[in-house]
């Protein structure tokens, strides 16, 4: 077996909804509220001719800072690979930043299952201590768990879901076949 057939890497967009979407339409709104509103209560303590040349200030600083904060909440994708025995789980905002959110060893998990919103998964997830929901939606039809052991604090339990491809699941099959489930 080669190593090429040991790793495996997928990437998803997260869709826009639950507090996801709530939160980037709270920033547009306020974003695009500010300038008005600043402006409306600067009149109300300057001269008309003062603010005549700080509107345009307003606004500028409107359209520097929404691309710096906002651009957070824009596009959000991420990013799964698989190497070495290790799941590494990436946050990238709108193709500029990287984030890591954990890395995991495949052979300190508990399982690895489709997730299918069962009373006995739920059972299962409440021994979790931390729950990273690394998803494009939490109704996606290929969503999978898994739940793993902390590398820092083994008492620990780390319950993640995310959705992996094919290749995923095989690479994760071959090496740890008593933990993946089949889909």
């Amino acid at each position: 077996m080669n190593g090429s057939s040991l790793y495996a890497e997928a990437s998803v967009v997260k869709k826009y909804e639950g507090k996801y979407g709530k939160r980037r339409i709270f920033f547009l709104v306020g974003f695009l509220a500010l300038p008005p509103l600043l402006s409306f209560l600067l009149s109300l303590f300057i001269s008309p001719f003062l603010l005549f040349w700080l509107l345009p200030v307003c606004l500028l600083l409107d359209v520097t800072l929404v691309p710096l904060f906002y651009s957070r909440f824009f596009k959000i994708e991420y990013d799964y690979r698989i190497s070495g025995g290790e799941l590494n789980i990436a946050e990238i905002y709108n193709k500029r930043g990287r984030r890591d959110l954990v890395t995991v060893t495949l052979s300190q998990a508990e399982a690895i299952a489709p997730f299918r919103g069962q009373k006995e998964e739920d059972e299962a997830f409440a021994s979790c201590d931390r729950t990273l929901e690394a998803a494009s939606s939490m109704n996606s039809g290929a969503l999978y768990f898994g739940i793993f052991r902390d590398a820092e604090d083994p008492k620990r339990k780390i319950l993640i879901f995310f959705e992996p491809t094919e290749k995923m699941i095989s690479v994760m099959r071959i090496h740890f076949p008593r933990t993946v489930l089949p889909s």
